[in-house]
């Protein structure tokens, strides 16, 4: 049921960057970059639900996680600012995904360490 609620969730994020992307008040197309963060947050969501990090032995997991959910999220957050007046549909939820992202990591990281 989870997973249900999450690839829905992903599905309309994309939906709405889509048409989004298509209002005429966007100035150009998005940034190659901002779709490589876009599809490493998405990669890293799934690759987090699907078990991978429990697959990995403990020490490179925990070396693992922390660094790459932080490193994407700050990045996204870089990337969403800067495509911001360019190309706010794919901003938005770029922005959206990075805060997410930051805020679970940042979570985890505090439950891991207690």
């Amino acid at each position: 049921m989870f997973s249900f609620i999450l690839i829905i969730f992903f599905v309309s994020i994309t939906i709405l960057a889509i048409k989004m992307r298509k209002r005429p008040s966007s100035t150009g197309r998005p940034y190659k970059c901002s779709y490589v963060i876009c599809i490493l947050l998405v990669l890293n969501w799934l690759l987090y639900f699907a078990g991978f990090y429990t697959i990995l032995p403990l020490q490179i997991a925990d070396i693992m996680f922390t660094p790459i959910w932080l490193i994407l999220s700050f990045l996204g957050l870089l990337i969403a600012f800067i495509e911001y007046k360019r190309s706010m549909g794919i901003a938005v939820p770029i922005a959206w995904l990075s805060i997410i992202s930051l805020v679970f990591s940042l979570v985890l990281y505090g439950i891991g360490k207690m």
